[in-house]
């Protein structure tokens, strides 16, 4: 319920930022009615996973596995349940994330040619090459490259493709736009026309300020030149990387609630026992596991500063890869043209990246 809760409050907060921030610079293009969807599906999602993942935690620390040693045990079986858990939920996730795709092939082929060969060339198989019509929802671009959890795709926005100067207006891409525009209402259709309209204007203006074309350099090549970076991240591990740290960091907050577990420290915090001797019925190991989880949450800010850090070390590991290539020329411009097009913040802090 505490997740679940956070969660909504922060809706109104979400909010504001796509229809009021995002809607002035032109980023945003979805519709409350996809936006509340989203919401509520991961929402519901969510806290079921949360509700599943704390009750069958608590039970494996009841058992007592290995006596003292419990936690251990306690944080392997958890862990293996974990990604099983992410494994069946994970594509989920990704499919909210990306919405309507289109397989690249049937967009421009010529495109699909030239990625499919720098995958053959890295030694990545994967047939899904999709392109991801979130130019719906928001101007923004991306790209990623995926290969976890029975997950093995290659997803690109249609508006990064554009960007790069790619024609992304296939028939059936057409199709798909036309089949989510008649699930709306007149009115609602109405007012996002009028959006649209106001937003296509801003992209456009930003786009010919921004978008220079470089003679030398292909849409075709800036898109392989981000996908070779993209491959880079999947060539070192990156993702099971930044798995065995979070996995190391969870194995030491099981030690922590081994030592707190010993005592009433969060029972007092939260009231379970009164100062005037006066006790309320309680789960220990509920308390203590709340109550850690709490503490994290109210550090994130720390504890994501320094996975920036090391996530930071490994863009900078993936650049080198795509400049061993010979795609560094092509990639530091476009990457100059999709962080300008982002609105990003091209001289950032060093301590805040």
């Amino acid at each position: 319920m505490y997740m679940s809760s956070v969660l909504i409050l922060h809706i109104p907060l979400k909010y504001y930022y796509n229809f009021f921030v995002e809607q002035k610079y032109g980023f945003n293009k979805s519709t409350k009615l996809v936006f509340f969807k989203d919401k509520f599906q991961i929402i519901l999602i969510t806290t079921l996973l949360l509700v599943i993942s704390f009750d069958f935690l608590v039970w494996l620390i009841d058992l007592r596995l290995f006596s003292e040693y419990y936690w251990i045990s306690a944080f392997a079986i958890f862990g293996v349940f974990g990604m099983i858990i992410t494994y069946a939920i994970f594509p989920v996730f990704i499919k909210i994330l990306i919405g309507s795709t289109v397989p690249l092939q049937e967009v421009d082929i010529e495109t699909y040619a030239a990625i499919e060969s720098l995958y053959k060339k890295c030694g990545f198989n994967t047939k899904k090459v999709l392109m991801s019509l979130r130019s719906k929802r928001s101007t923004h671009t991306n790209a990623f490259v995926m290969d976890m959890f029975g997950v093995k795709l290659v997803v690109l926005y249609d508006n990064l493709l554009q960007l790069a100067g790619i024609d992304t207006k296939a028939d059936k891409v057409k199709q798909l736009q036309n089949q989510g525009l008649k699930e709306q209402t007149d009115d609602r259709s109405l007012q996002t026309d009028k959006k649209d309209g106001r937003n296509n204007e801003l992209n456009q203006s930003r786009n010919e300020k921004l978008v220079t074309k470089d003679p030398k350099l292909s849409g075709i090549e800036k898109i392989v030149a981000v996908l070779a970076h993209e491959i880079g991240h999947q060539k070192y591990w990156h993702t099971y990387k930044l798995l065995v740290f979070v996995l190391v960091a969870v194995f030491f907050l099981f030690f922590i609630f081994s030592l707190l577990n010993k005592t009433d420290f969060f029972a007092v915090i939260f009231g379970f026992n009164g100062e005037i001797g006066e006790k309320f019925e309680y789960n220990l190991e509920f308390v203590n596991l709340f109550g850690i989880f709490v503490a994290i949450k109210s550090h994130l800010s720390l504890i994501m500063w320094i996975i920036n850090i090391l996530q930071r070390r490994l863009e900078n590991q993936a650049d080198q890869y795509a400049v061993d290539l010979g795609y560094g020329q092509a990639l530091g411009n476009f990457l100059i043209s999709m962080s300008k097009e982002n609105l990003s913040d091209l001289n950032p802090d060093p301590l805040y990246i």
